[in-house]
């Protein structure tokens, strides 16, 4: 069960952002077969490039739900036990990481729309608009990219930093540690019927002169 939850906790969320990563690099390998300037190229539709950024997206979405359902699972019930900063970090990357699928599948659509824009009885404008939708794919993967290992980062760290802060309440690691050299011995003040200091020692420490039963008076 460890063992699964260990790997759960440092797969997930990579194999979530993986699966978009992929989805929109492959409309880098459809662009040449779309190439309508390319006599070679396979009879293939502009859409599926929106099709492939899809796929990648919605099964990262999938995966990220999972991590999410984890999340609450491991940390919900713990939540007084940490700063609720790093629930809001861990949201925060969540967020990055829709906005990051969202604003990919944008630059796709608009590769698409200019793909068939395109007039082709006129090679300028086939040769033109190919060209935009290229440099818009391209855009795509590459903010995609950027994004994606950014959102990994701000999940990942949220999650040890609340790991972090639970091990150490656990542990009593806190820095509210009491010094090394510290001493926490008590001690007792005695006062004579003058109210004089009379004798201050630690608890547990014997005194050495017997009690004589008051013969010592006479």
């Amino acid at each position: 069960m460890m063992k699964w939850k260990k790997w759960r906790n440092h797969y997930i969320t990579f194999l979530a952002n993986l699966f978009v990563f992929i989805g929109f690099s492959i409309n880098a390998i459809l662009l040449r077969e779309i190439n309508p300037i390319d006599n070679s190229r396979v009879a293939l539709s502009s859409e599926i490039m929106i099709i492939t950024a899809l796929i990648g997206g919605l099964l990262g979405i999938a995966f990220i739900g999972f991590d999410i359902k984890f999340f609450i699972k491991d940390f919900f019930y713990q939540k007084f036990h940490y700063d609720k900063k790093y629930t809001r970090m861990y949201i925060g990357g969540i967020s990055v990481y829709l906005f990051n699928i969202i604003l990919g599948m944008l630059f796709v659509v608009l590769s698409v729309y200019f793909y068939r824009q395109a007039d082709l009885t006129n090679a300028n404008s086939v040769v033109t608009n190919f060209t935009i939708t290229r440099n818009l794919i391209y855009i795509s993967i590459g903010i995609t990219s950027a994004i994606t290992i950014v959102n990994f980062v701000i999940i990942r760290l949220a999650r040890l930093f609340i790991e972090q802060t639970l091990d150490k309440r656990k542990n009593n690691t806190d820095e509210n540690l009491k010094p090394v050299n510290s001493d926490d011995k008590s001690v007792i003040i005695s006062f004579d019927q003058n109210n004089n200091l009379v004798k201050e020692q630690p608890v547990g420490q014997k005194d050495d002169q017997k009690p004589s039963g008051g013969l010592s008076e006479l």
